[in-house]
């Protein structure tokens, strides 16, 4: 009996085209389709074959035909017309947009075609006739969006020959009215449609019954339903046939009795509303499945602020609300209502130049503005100017000031600037000053003044300020959201100004601790203030002692970083100490105690880099036993200690990999001696998944690194460093590795020609030597020669062997 599940695949591919065309239809994206049709004409082909929808944003920019033999299969397609500026009347109605060519296409060329969608194009009668008869019932969807040219004639010819159609559309369309034939045509003969939008037309023929025909023939597939003004009582026997509709957009209510209103029903799951000109008398009748509505649209409502809060009150899962602000009564309302969206300042400068309205208009409507020169206003007449600001940037000095061209001392004080936020603009949310002089009074007047509402505080190539001036905000602005501070001058006292992060420091998610002075004891108490810490960035001052803090209270961290810090003056007894008994102690270095407290009490890591002084293979068995959602590990071992009690590192790294099998990267830079040939062929053996690798002083000989290429594979990116291994064991070692597109070694057994490396050589596979050379290194104010070995760098290159390499780099020819 043969197997079921075979019968889905149309059969077995027994090439590399077959695989294209069976993979093609999944390629969805059109960027991505597009780029794939440039490989060759096999993937040129068989995006022609399978692509089964285009959107042209201009009808203009193919011929029908063309597009046709280009697509041939297609199933959708959606035209654009007349530019978008048709929508505000900016375009002459016969400025083109025919749909005719690309009907007469369709009914020629393209008979798959299942769903049409015209925008802001010219439809005439005989247009729809002929796109009906060629299609008949395959026609599902009919999309006439913002169009104009055809009447009820063309709709009745439509729906008289696709009486499978689902979706019927002619929002905003414009065309003439004969009669109501096509609508009853519509509901005697269709059992299938699921939406029917008629909104913002004017159609006035409409019959209530046809619609209630319609809910009754498809009352298991109609879903959603717009129309025109149709009053609402009349609609009562349509929304109890309609029992599966989600969506109702239109009717239309007699003002002089809104009580008969209260008791109208509607369908159980409709959670899609948008009624035309009603108001708050007929609102309650909403109020029974209010609920339930995701989507409200209020644009033609007569509701005023209170009725709307009343209403948004009601509805607690709504997703999508489509308001304007209040109805319009005359010109002026019109102009407050449109002016908050135009946010260009050049636009809204034009605007407010129009006459008094547009200005006043504009000048209580703008919530931002920059001041490209603090000097171009006075602080009181920008305040009376724009009362309603929420959000204001100053620059004060000159750009030059970057380049120390400008005094320090020439200007730019924020002084007068906070002093009438304070006073006048009290509805200020964002502050922004950049290039100015800030002095610890204005931070704390600021701070005082706008307390919770500070969300935004920019402190932007400032000067003249204190961790005093800090402190201040971060204690009266609670709910400070963006905090900037970059390239600004600022005194930074003791340690003991640290208190400052701690009235929020529960919130902090990401800390970076990279530039910070702050010794082990201060990184352990600012970390206990920080429960929720999920990234944490810092140096490896923070010990083994802050490895056990943040393991006792961050058991979010997902991503820990710990570099190499300099012996900067100062942090040296911070470094050494004492434990318990007075025996001295890595006080503030990364050892395998911290690595093993750590993989025990934060158990969500992803990520982990850390430089240690010392390791354990106890340490990286515990990583592996605990971290199992380790993605990217990366460890450098220091030479800060003459001896390492636990080398080598075989069986760690061996429980780590197996351990962890989530990895995707990995890091190990080791000292001479830190993993034997073993250790190595388990790093090829227990890495199924790892896609980059980084070894440093790994391996004892050749024969390593030929057991280590026998696994990986996946591997795509190898870079090694400090390797005995010969340049014939590389090149062996590449073309074992199958998926290997990168490879960067540094130090290794280099021969004087480098031919031993042309066995790898193979087609798009480029190999360059880079010669030993000395590089002067700056260490503390001495400058030395440092030896760089030589390098081979070798990768995969489909544009075949660069022509701009400089004379340092030699290019290995393919043999």
């Amino acid at each position: 009996m043969e197997d079921p599940d075979n019968k889905k695949l149309r059969s077995t591919p027994r090439n590399a085209d077959d695989v294209i065309s069976i993979v093609m239809p999944y390629v969805t994206d059109p960027k991505d389709r597009e780029s794939a049709s440039l490989v060759n004409r096999t993937w040129l082909r068989a995006d022609s074959e399978t692509r089964d929808h285009v959107t042209m944003a201009l009808c203009y920019a193919s011929a029908p035909d063309r597009l046709a033999r280009r697509f041939p299969n297609l199933r959708s397609i959606k035209l654009k017309g007349k530019p978008r500026a048709a929508m505000f009347n900016l375009i002459p109605d016969n400025w083109g947009g025919f749909v005719t060519p690309w009907v007469n296409e369709i009914a020629l060329s393209l008979r798959r075609i299942r769903s049409v969608h015209f925008r802001r194009m010219i439809v005439r009668d005989l247009d729809l006739d002929v796109l009906a008869r060629a299609r008949g019932d395959e026609l599902e969807v009919l999309k006439l969006d913002k169009c104009l040219g055809f009447s009820t004639d063309g709709l009745l010819s439509v729906v008289r020959h696709c009486r499978n159609i689902k979706t019927l559309v002619m929002e905003e369309s414009s065309f003439l009215e004969k009669d109501g034939n096509w609508l009853r045509e519509l509901a005697l003969h269709n059992t299938s449609l699921e939406v029917l939008n008629l909104y913002m037309t004017e159609l006035t023929k409409l019959s209530p019954r046809d619609l209630e025909t319609i809910a009754r023939n498809c009352h298991r597939s109609l879903v959603s339903v717009k129309v025109g003004d149709v009053e609402m009582l009349e609609l009562v026997r349509f929304f109890n046939a309609a029992v599966n509709l989600e969506e109702f957009c239109g009717g239309a209510f007699t003002p002089e009795t809104p009580d008969k209103y209260i008791k109208l029903t509607f369908p159980p799951k409709l959670s899609r509303l948008g009624l035309t000109y009603f108001g708050a008398n007929e609102m309650p009748m909403i109020f029974p499945f209010a609920a339930q509505i995701r989507k409200l649209d209020l644009l033609y409502a007569f509701l005023g602020t209170d009725d709307n809060c009343k209403l948004i009150q009601k509805c607690p899962n709504l997703e999508v609300l489509e308001k304007l602000r209040s109805t319009p009564r005359n010109a002026d309302d019109v102009i407050s209502i449109v002016m908050p969206y135009v946010t260009d300042p050049k636009d809204r400068e034009s605007a407010s130049l129009v006459n008094r309205t547009w200005l006043r208009a504009d000048s209580e409507t703008r919530d931002h503005v920059t001041m490209a020169l603090c000097y171009a206003s006075a602080p009181d007449r920008l305040a009376r100017r724009f009362p309603n600001l929420r959000s204001l940037k100053l620059k004060g000095k000159p750009r030059a000031a970057m380049f120390n061209l400008i005094p320090e001392n020439w200007g730019g004080f924020v002084t007068p600037w906070v002093n009438e936020i304070a006073l006048s603009l009290r509805r200020i949310r964002s502050v922004h000053f950049r290039r100015m002089i800030v002095n610890d009074l204005d931070l704390d007047v600021l701070a005082r003044a706008r307390g919770d509402e500070l969300e935004v505080l920019k402190l932007d190539k400032c000067l003249g300020f204190s961790t005093d001036g800090l402190l201040s905000v971060v204690k009266h602005c609670r709910n400070i959201k963006t905090l900037v501070m970059e390239e600004s001058s600022f005194l930074e006292k003791d340690a003991n100004e640290m208190p400052m992060i701690f009235p929020f420091a529960a919130q902090i998610r990401k800390l970076d601790l990279l530039y910070a002075f702050l010794g082990t004891d201060d990184n352990c108490k600012l970390i206990q203030k920080c429960p929720n810490l999920e990234v944490l960035e810092t140096r490896n001052v923070i010990g083994d002692k802050g490895l056990e803090v943040l393991a006792q209270c961050c058991k979010q961290l997902k991503r820990l970083r710990i570099e190499q810090g300099a012996d900067e003056e100062g942090m040296m007894d911070e470094r050494w100490g004492a434990d318990e008994q007075g025996n001295e102690d890595l006080g503030g270095f990364v050892t395998q105690r911290g690595l093993t407290a750590l993989a025990q009490g934060c158990q969500e890591l992803e990520y982990m880099a850390v430089y240690v002084t010392d390791i354990s293979n106890e340490s990286l068995r515990t990583i592996g036993a605990y971290l199992k959602n380790l993605s990217d590990f990366r460890l450098v071992l220091l030479d800060q200690e003459e001896r390492i009690r636990d080398l080598p590192l075989d069986n760690g790294v061996r429980s780590l990999l197996i351990g962890c099998e989530k990895l995707r990267r990995f890091a190990f830079y080791l000292r001479p001696g830190g993993l034997t040939d073993v250790g190595l062929r388990y790093i090829g053996q227990y890495s199924p998944n790892v896609r980059w690798m980084l070894l440093g002083y790994v391996g004892e000989t050749d024969e390593g690194l030929m057991e280590f290429s026998k696994g990986c594979p996946k591997l795509q990116k190898l870079e090694m460093r400090g390797c005995c291994f010969s340049e014939r064991a590389i090149a062996a070692a590449v073309m074992k590795l199958p998926s290997l597109r990168y490879l960067w070694v540094q130090g290794y057994r280099e021969s004087v020609t480098g031919q031993d490396l042309r066995v790898m050589s193979r087609p798009n596979w480029n190999i360059e030597l880079i010669q030993a050379r000395r590089v002067p290194e700056v260490n503390l104010g001495d400058v030395r020669e440092m030896e760089h070995p030589a390098h081979i760098v070798a990768y995969y290159s489909l544009a075949g062997q660069r022509t701009d390499c400089p004379p340092t780099v030699r290019v290995l020819r393919e043999v």
